[in-house]
């Protein structure tokens, strides 16, 4: 499974008790407000085949709100004291009251996405194996990670970004030129 910034192992995901969110086990654990969960067939070789779990644009980080967000930001490492019931990192690393926040007893540390997506490919595909490209599917939208991983599957793309986004600029100015833009 890919995250906004890399792979982890998937071990199993249910409901969680925050509206819109799916609670992901990866070996810790992983809130994610899913939006909808999409499988994509690439041809007739099934180890390019993956999904696409997408958030909804809405969900705000809940302590974070004061600093400044770089495009790459999509989580917060929180404490859950309870179910949805949230205090900063801080009290689950001290397990000592923290600001006001008292630790309790069945509290655990979760990463709380408020945007990306993930990708799920087979542990064995080719896109799993090659370390560059952990965090790719997040610099490309849904359409274009679609047409990147169908050009890799072609072998146009060898899995290697620059091929691809050259190949995605001539395409656009292609059809700009088509069209009479400029």
């Amino acid at each position: 499974m890919f995250l906004p910034r890399g792979g982890m192992h998937y071990k199993g995901a249910k409901k969680h008790t925050e509206e819109r969110f799916i609670e992901i086990d990866m070996g810790y654990i992983c809130l994610f407000p899913a939006k909808s969960l999409t499988f994509y067939s690439v041809g007739n070789d099934a180890e390019w085949n993956y999904f696409r779990l997408d958030s909804y644009d809405d969900i705000k980080p809940i302590y974070l709100n004061n600093i400044p967000l770089d495009a790459t930001e999509a989580d917060e490492e929180l404490t859950e004291l309870s179910p949805s019931d949230y205090a900063p990192y801080e009290v689950w690393e001290s397990g000592e009251e923290y600001q006001g926040y008292i630790p309790t007893e069945n509290m655990r540390r979760v990463c709380r996405y408020y945007r990306g997506a993930f990708v799920l490919f087979n542990t064995r595909s080719p896109y799993n194996l090659e370390s560059s490209t952990h965090n790719r599917h997040s610099l490309f939208s849904e359409d274009e990670f679609e047409f990147y991983i169908k050009g890799c599957a072609r072998g146009r793309f060898g899995l290697k970004y620059n091929e691809f986004i050259f190949e995605a600029k001539t395409y656009v100015n292609s059809q700009k030129s088509a069209k009479g833009c400029s």
